[in-house]
């Protein structure tokens, strides 16, 4: 697969995705913790990321693909799946800003400055 993200990469990618992340949300994301997994030749991670200091959500890379959850008191919902690129990847954090923004009270954002 031309997407996939060879072994020994891995870390660098989280490291990538991490930097993109923590650039565009600022001081509105908190990552918590990624855990790779190395099952050759598949290679899969997740990265937990709160945003907004409100909601919880991850990312999980997989076969090529990220996938954005934000989750609820219950579970966790796929929120979308995009194909891995980093060309593409600052439209991904731009989407998982729109997503986490429908979710957030708007009192609660003009609160904190971020409306």
């Amino acid at each position: 697969m031309q997407n996939e993200i060879a072994k020994e990469n891995v870390d660098a990618t989280i490291e990538k995705i991490i930097k993109k992340v923590d650039y565009f949300f600022g001081d509105r994301v908190n990552i918590s913790e990624y855990d790779p997994e190395y099952d050759y030749p598949r290679v899969s991670f997740r990265i937990s990321v709160n945003l907004y200091n409100y909601l919880d959500s991850f990312l999980i890379y997989n076969f090529g693909k990220i996938s954005f959850y934000i989750c609820g008191p219950n579970s966790s919902n796929k929120i979308f799946k995009v194909p891995y690129s980093e060309e593409t990847f600052d439209e991904l954090v731009r989407r998982m800003d729109d997503e986490a923004r429908l979710r957030i009270p708007d009192k609660y954002l003009i609160e904190k400055g971020w409306f």
